[in-house]
């Protein structure tokens, strides 16, 4: 949405960027699953965005950090790494 916006910049689109970073650096990405979708409703009401709520359940459900620069992430119960 960000990139569609013009919000965001990247050297390519959107699904080709993610296609050739996520084999350069080996990493696989995490899917979403309907008990990641389903804990968003037991999260407290810190953060509206549901994008950033869905990150949240599934740092707390698969006990990862979350790489990111937005402060109202610290009020949840995960582990940040500041990303500014």
């Amino acid at each position: 949405m960000k990139y569609a916006l013009g919000k965001l910049r990247l050297p390519e689109r959107p699904r080709e960027y993610l296609a050739n970073y996520l084999q350069q650096t080996h990493v696989t990405a995490l899917a979403i699953t309907s008990e990641h979708a389903a804990y968003v409703a037991d999260l407290p009401s810190h953060h509206r965005d549901p994008f950033d709520r869905l990150i949240i359940a599934q740092a707390v459900l698969e006990r990862l950090p979350i790489l990111t620069a937005d402060t109202q992430m610290d009020r949840y119960d995960v582990e940040l790494i500041d990303a500014t």
